[in-house]
């Protein structure tokens, strides 16, 4: 909805200071950034009898015109993205300092593109000004929150690698970083020998057993039966980097259908990317383990992708303490049901049916991975059954499901090991009988599975119990076939609880490395 306020990430919904949300693929925001943008390629252009893409469009008097432009907002999203890097990064230039983009970047290149520290001081021109830290305090974000070096890092030369297959030397160890020290993160070469196998997927059964609708009878597959993939222990691996290196990604974007139903046909130590109108069964036998130590999702759908489980199993990535490097404590998370873009209808879509497992990473000295994650408008998640078993952690579990920004999830039955979580006008409704009391919701799905889970909901996020017509309920109006919804209070939000938004810092790392790209080329 282009017309409701979204929260900031303090949770604020007024303009005080600030005007404008972001948009495009940099998050363009401020009323100077959209002033330039409008000044150059929008309405004031034209007024003054210069050349203008947009001449028709006013950017300053309505920014939103960058999303809600169909027929041109894909194309909108991307120029004002590549203006602001042009004017923000492109030109940037430190004169007490002497330091200047364009010339570095001729030196990144001539010094085969391995110096990941010309990747930090340009992480830092975008997300605070300046391209040694600390910044101006104009700039004053979290640092933890945005600088993510080692993650932009890797994307970063992924990106070169497998787009523009680009010849790349090896980074040295211990790389200087912007901020002058050495860098902290070494990547391992071998695994040790002696160490203990890898930790199995831990696949935790339904503890009430789940009968599908009727309705879902037509889309159940006849796979193979073998054994679950915990009856044979993984052998020992070395952690990649966070979020993962490019051989430990594999991806799906050709519009097609893929299957994963038999040992032979699922990943191990690998995460899938669902991008792009493409679709993903998970059938019985089938199932994919994210590697260790990173925070990346072992699947993870965007631009109007879609996913059906009807059996197997989604392992989120186990945080092995013997592996650490600082930063990697936190369990990853199992599978993300993302947006992509800014408009409804690249939305992805889920649907989880009796026998399929969604498992967050366990973290041994850290906070666990959420089993289910559905972000974004359009984005929804349909559960008929399934078990969805969130991550366990010494210092918090991870969420059985974790539903933000707009997103909506319909649950029909299924068991859940883990708080709920419900987030940024997302809303997530349960068909049955139920009543809440408090955090807890209980009740019984139509299919007569109980239910008993601790939810919490911020900014906006809600909680509808919805009653059926073929349900007798006393919790809920129930009188054929009104299916009227009762909707409870919100409790008092629960702040930092395994909620990390790394998904978004990793889109953002994404935008950046492909903007530095076209710094090549924009000369």
């Amino acid at each position: 909805d282009n017309n409701a306020n979204y929260p900031n990430s303090y949770g604020r919904t007024d303009v005080e200071g600030c005007s404008f949300w972001g948009r495009g693929v940099l998050h363009t925001r401020g009323t100077c950034n959209f002033g330039k943008f409008n000044f150059h390629v929008g309405a004031r252009a034209a007024a003054q009898n210069r050349p203008s893409l947009y001449p028709d469009l006013d950017f300053c008097s309505d920014p939103g015109l960058i999303c809600s432009d169909e027929e041109r907002t894909m194309d909108i999203r991307w120029v004002v993205g590549m203006f602001e890097w042009i004017d923000r990064v492109q030109d940037y230039y430190d004169s007490a300092l002497d330091w200047n983009y364009m010339r570095e970047l001729y030196k990144y290149v001539d010094g085969g593109m391995s110096d990941d520290s010309f990747i930090d001081k340009v992480n830092l021109i975008l997300a605070r000004g300046c391209h040694l830290y600390p910044c101006s305090s104009y700039f004053a974000v979290e640092s933890d929150r945005f600088l993510y070096s080692n993650e932009k890092r890797t994307n970063f030369r992924n990106i070169l690698k497998l787009l523009f297959e680009l010849p790349l030397s090896e980074a040295p160890p211990n790389t200087p970083a912007a901020s002058g020290g050495g860098s902290s993160f070494v990547q391992p070469s071998e695994p040790v020998v002696n160490r203990p196998p890898t930790k199995p997927p831990t696949v935790r059964p339904t503890t009430v057993q789940v009968q599908t609708p009727s309705p879902v009878k037509s889309v159940t597959t006849n796979a193979p039966t073998i054994l679950p993939v915990t009856a044979e222990p993984t052998t020992p691996r070395a952690p990649t980097g966070s979020p993962i290196e490019l051989s430990d990604i594999t991806q799906w974007n050709d519009g097609e259908t893929h299957v994963i139903n038999s040992k032979e046909t699922s990943f191990l130590d690998e995460s899938i990317v669902v991008t792009r109108g493409t679709t993903f069964l998970l059938e019985p036998g089938g199932y994919v383990e994210a590697p260790l130590n990173t925070n990346w999702p072992a699947v993870r759908l965007s631009i109007g992708s879609m996913f059906a489980g009807t059996g197997g199993a989604i392992n989120g990535s186990y945080a092995d303490p013997s592996f650490l490097e600082g930063e990697y404590e936190d369990g990853g998370d199992g599978l993300h049901i993302n947006n992509g873009q800014s408009s409804d209808v690249t939305g992805s879509k889920g649907s989880f049916f009796d026998g399929v497992v969604i498992v967050g990473g366990d973290a041994p000295i850290g906070v666990g991975g959420n089993a289910l994650y559905v972000n974004g408008f359009g984005s929804e998640a349909k559960i008929y059954g399934g078990s969805f078993v969130g991550g366990k952690g010494a210092k918090d579990n991870g969420y059985s499901i974790l539903v933000q920004n707009s997103a909506k999830v319909h649950v029909y039955s299924g068991s859940f090991d883990g708080e709920i979580k419900v987030d940024r006008s997302a809303e997530i409704i349960f068909y049955g009988c139920f009543k809440r009391d408090r955090l807890q919701v209980s009740g019984t799905f139509p299919d007569e599975t109980y239910l008993d889970v601790s939810i919490r909901t911020s900014y906006g996020g809600e909680i509808t119990l919805m009653a059926v017509s073929e349900q007798e309920c006393d919790t809920a109006p129930s009188t054929s076939p009104t299916n009227f919804p009762t909707v409870s209070p919100r409790p008092t939000p629960k702040y930092n609880h395994g909620d990390r938004n790394t998904l978004s810092f990793a889109e953002m790392s994404l935008s950046l490395a492909s903007m530095l790209l076209f710094g090549l080329f924009w000369i």
